[in-house]
């Protein structure tokens, strides 16, 4: 049982690591956008991949 709990807990710690990674990715692309908003096909396959 206490394993299973271990378990758990250290899966909700990974699950938040990963969805705050997300979030600064997230913003750290969102916040060029405005800049280079004269060329917006240029960003645009750069953050497909």
């Amino acid at each position: 049982m206490g394993l299973i709990l271990l378990g758990m807990a250290l899966l909700s710690i990974y699950a938040n690591n990963q969805r705050a990674r997300q979030a600064s990715i997230e913003t750290v692309t969102i916040a060029p956008a405005p800049a280079s908003s004269p060329a917006p096909a240029t960003p645009t396959p750069s953050a497909g991949p």
